[in-house]
């Protein structure tokens, strides 16, 4: 059985999406966060910044990239923003 990589994700500035760096062409893919399902007030389409908990966008998602590196995709965890910075001082 091939596992899949998890990959650590930091939130956007508006909270809406989860971005990673891909291990498979080294790019940053964007891939969706919000889901009002949680409780977050923040409307689909306006500029109302998401305020779902961390881990809302948590799980399995398909690589974008154009190579084909990853065709299995990857699991991507929610980490925070100081979370991140610290691990790559």
């Amino acid at each position: 059985m091939t596992t899949r990589p998890a990959l650590p994700a930091r939130r956007s500035d508006d909270g809406r999406t989860l971005i990673v760096v891909c291990p498979g062409c080294g790019r940053r893919h964007v891939h969706g966060r919000h889901n009002p399902t949680t409780g977050c007030t923040a409307p689909w389409r306006d500029d109302t910044p998401c305020t779902c908990p961390t881990g809302t966008g948590d799980g399995h998602r398909a690589a974008h990239c154009s190579n084909g590196a990853m065709p299995r995709g990857y699991i991507i965890v929610e980490v925070e923003h100081d979370h991140l910075e610290s691990r790559s001082a």
